[in-house]
């Protein structure tokens, strides 16, 4: 009898550790928070953050990158979503003032090894505007470690430009060497994401999709690719914020557009991916 309770404790432990040792999937998010200095009426921000809130704490991503955040949004959320930790700077003069494109991280799982922010423009290292753009834009970078796993990953989160269709196309160009310079050095897996204003369709894609892959389209379970709503007044939504991956195995990518107690927690929906490691 103690032989066969020995053998079943020794074949549990075995199950457990082999449990233990499997991937974990890992979920980010990115979001368009919308700014809140604009006049949005029945839709600003004082109205729609505690919705935010309940968006993030519902899903749980291990990071979420945003867009549009201003200081006064950046503060709310770093108040109430303690248990996440913030890198990034603002793109007008690389501090805390005006908008950013700023990752959060769970503290407790996740140890940030590296970040930056960087310029799409011709001179990346410092504030400044990037070829035909409209207002300067960035990306900030992430090298996360998982605690548990001791897997690492990057996370880059971006914000094109809106008007500059040079800038656009040069920006992507952009971050296409600069991962791939990555992907020489590291073979690690890299997460990239944010607001492209520009659909899929656009050729300006075309050597991003040399390295990286669509989470919408090859997610084992995927959902539909509108994210600009306009407050509903754009129907249907446009498809403009993507996120892109390579070396993992993805799971899920998730258009939010659940209800988290008001109409519209922004004029995007927010856009999840699930995945595991390879």
């Amino acid at each position: 009898m103690k032989l066969r309770f020995s053998i079943l404790l020794t074949s549990l432990l075995v199950l457990c550790l082999n449990s233990c040792h499997q991937p974990q999937p890992t979920k980010i998010i990115s979001y368009n928070i919308r700014l809140s200095t604009v006049d949005d009426g029945p839709n600003h921000w004082k109205l729609r953050k505690q919705a935010t809130l309940r968006m993030i704490e519902s899903e749980q991503p291990a990071a979420f990158g945003l867009q549009e955040a201003m200081p006064e949004q950046l503060a709310y959320l770093d108040s109430n979503l303690t248990a996440y930790k913030r890198v990034g700077v603002g793109r007008d003069l690389g501090d805390e003032s005006g908008e950013h494109c700023d990752i959060y991280y769970r503290a407790a799982d996740f140890e940030c090894l590296e970040h930056k922010t960087l310029w799409l423009s011709e001179t990346p290292e410092q504030p400044s505007f990037g070829w035909d753009a409209a207002c300067k834009r960035t990306a900030t970078w992430i090298k996360l470690k998982n605690k548990t796993s001791g897997e690492c990953f990057w996370y880059i989160n971006t914000h094109l430009d809106h008007i500059g269709k040079t800038a656009r196309k040069e920006s992507v160009l952009l971050l296409t060497q600069w991962i791939e310079k990555l992907l020489e050095e590291e073979k690690l897996p890299v997460i990239l994401s944010g607001d492209m204003n520009s659909t899929l369709e656009d050729p300006i894609f075309e050597p991003l999709l040399a390295i990286l892959q669509v989470a919408q389209q090859t997610a084992s379970q995927t959902d539909v690719p509108y994210t600009y709503n306009g407050w509903g007044k754009v129907n249907p939504p446009s498809a403009i914020d993507h996120i892109f991956y390579t070396g993992v195995k993805p799971l899920v990518f998730d258009n939010l557009d659940h209800d988290f107690g008001v109409p519209f927690i922004s004029d995007h929906y927010p856009i999840a991916f699930v995945w595991k490691s390879k």
